[in-house]
């Protein structure tokens, strides 16, 4: 039986003409199906320049229901190998801690990104300038970072220690800054953005010259509206407040006073028939008559934002009426820095002078010496000195107890077993503190004890605690950051409620072959009551290990496999 064969130049025809096939029906594919452009708004996130990246990401605010008010920032997955998910809450009075929760996500698998740092950003953020200014982005904007876990779910705690960021309706930046492991940077950072509103609050200030009057005699009040950013050196009040009143009230008595020159100033009499004791003088306003778009009265929580209390700003002054032996002082030294703030004192280095009198039940003075203390919150003496016989004082002392920072009274006492009791007046001081970064743990060791060695690339882990170098207790809520030299990405952390933190940080992958080591500085943030402070530590960075076998008992035969060494197995 006779086989026919097929000439091969015909498969080779055949397959011509179904190749051209294909290209005229690719042809016609694109004119009836053209590409779709990605919109305008899904590639915000990247660098001028960019036409394209890897990640895309959209903002979508979930409605806010009774229990947890948040807001969401979702990616829709497509072809990008990752995205950023994350939630925030619609609404916070400035200086309320609110929290970022979410997820970084491979779009190829679904699957989340471990370890990977997450940075909170309010109201800016540019990669230009992160990749140029970094430090003066996160000073001025950062207000939270972590690092997702095993999952890629991240929980960042947000705060505005200082109440320094604007208030308003504002944008929160989720930002994922890219990893080189991942692939290009450039193609796989990406930040999503929703929108929170902030409301700022209103403080009200007072001021009395004595805080004890007897019957008859008259004291002095002044009052001023303040924002809740206010700080020492910026104090920053209500100006649209001028020229509107200021209600006080006293002994059953209203009486508005007009802001003139931003403070309202008054004298109130103490009636002959005024009962002895303590009263209080009110001082309120409402802040709705100005209509200011997000500030409320003194509160300090959304939750409180539908009460009466966000619509006024108060405040109350405690006046001894007294008939009796009396201590009226002044606080000389030093002198409060700005109109309605308090001497400002660091402990252990401030000196604090003051001067006054005590006086007898007819307002003269005793004839003879009287010892007296210094009281801080009434009851811890800080200092003990005498009176002259005439009834004058002054001293000066050095504060060194372990008072904790922020404001406390002081008072002028008599010293007991002196058979005088005498009505004291109180005024206020601050208290400042300066932190101290403890000796750092570097991967589990004490830096002092060992050293530091690590490899190009590789990611050291710093832990320790930032200390009130006063009273040695752990500060909370400070930022620290760590630093590779002066040119490497810092890294931050907030401190826990005993003051500790823990940092990532990365060597970088090409360290100088002359040095072969590099500096990281640690470095802390200011708080309201706390200066910055900082140490530093030195890595040696190696990029070869050498390993040396001795062997002991062990006989090698040429061409024979070693199973054993000293009687073990390896």
């Amino acid at each position: 039986m006779a086989v026919r064969k097929t000439s091969p130049y015909k498969y080779s025809v055949f397959i011509v003409l179904g190749f051209c096939v294909f290209l005229i029906l690719l042809a016609f594919s694109s004119i009836l199906f053209p590409p779709t452009s990605v919109p305008s708004s899904s590639v915000n996130n990247l660098p001028p320049g960019e036409a394209s990246s890897s990640t895309v990401l959209t903002a979508t605010i979930l409605p806010a229901d009774a229990a947890n008010t948040i807001m969401s920032a979702q990616s829709t997955p497509n072809q990008n190998s990752h995205h950023l998910e994350s939630l925030n809450p619609t609404t916070i009075v400035r200086g309320e801690a609110f929290v970022v929760t979410g997820r970084l996500v491979d779009n190829s698998t679904g699957e989340g990104i471990p370890g990977e740092p997450i940075k909170i950003f309010w109201e800016h953020f540019t990669w230009a300038e992160y990749e140029t200014d970094r430090t003066n982005l996160e000073n001025n904007y950062l207000i939270g970072q972590g690092t997702t876990n095993s999952n890629g779910d991240f929980t960042i705690t947000c705060v505005d220690n200082d109440h320094s960021k604007s208030a308003g309706q504002q944008t929160v930046y989720s930002v994922f800054p890219g990893d080189p492991l991942l692939g290009p940077i450039e193609d796989n950072r990406q930040f999503t953005t929703d929108t929170i509103e902030c409301y700022a609050y209103g403080i009200m200030l007072m001021q009395v010259n004595q805080t004890i009057v007897r019957r008859n005699n008259g004291f002095t009040a002044d009052a001023a509206l303040f924002f809740d950013n206010s700080t020492l050196s910026n104090p920053q009040p209500i100006t649209a407040a001028e020229g509107t009143n200021i209600t006080f009230s006293w002994l059953g008595n209203v009486t508005e006073v007009s802001i003139s020159g931003l403070i309202a100033h008054t004298t109130f009499i103490v009636p002959g028939t005024t009962s002895l004791g303590s009263h209080i003088l009110i001082a309120s306003y409402n802040l709705t008559t100005l209509g200011l778009p997000y500030v409320v009265g003194t509160i300090t929580s959304a939750s409180q934002l539908s009460s009466p209390a966000a619509d006024w700003c108060n405040t109350s002054q405690s006046i001894e009426v007294f008939s009796g032996a009396e201590i009226t002082f002044s606080i000389d030294n030093p002198l409060p820095p700005a109109p309605f703030l308090y001497p400002s004192v660091l402990r252990g280095i401030t000196s604090i002078s003051l001067s006054g009198q005590i006086a007898d039940t007819n307002g003269n003075p005793f004839g003879f010496p009287v010892n007296l203390n210094v009281l801080a919150d009434s009851s811890t003496t800080v200092h003990s000195f005498a009176s002259a016989a005439d009834g004058n004082f002054s001293t000066t002392f050095i504060l060194n107890n372990s008072l904790t920072v922020g404001d406390h009274p002081l008072s002028v006492d008599v010293a007991p077993g002196q058979g005088i009791t005498a009505s004291v007046e109180y005024h206020n001081i601050t208290i400042y503190g300066n932190s101290t970064v403890a000796t750092p743990l570097v991967n589990g060791s004490l830096v002092t004890s060992s050293t530091v060695l690590a490899m190009p690339g590789e990611n050291i882990s710093i832990t320790g605690t930032i200390r009130d170098s006063f009273s040695n207790v752990g500060i909370e809520n400070i930022s620290v950051s760590a630093q590779w030299e002066d040119f490497g990405i810092p890294v931050s952390a907030i401190t826990s409620s005993s003051g500790s933190y823990n940092l990532l940080l990365q060597i970088p992958e090409t360290v100088n072959p002359a040095l072969k080591n590099g500096t990281v500085y640690l470095t802390t943030g200011t708080t309201r009551y706390y200066t910055a402070s900082n140490t530093s530590f030195l890595v040696n960075v190696f990029t070869s290990v050498q390993i040396r076998v001795w062997l002991n008992r062990t006989e090698i035969i040429d061409g024979s496999r070693v199973s054993t060494l000293a009687g073990n197995i390896i």
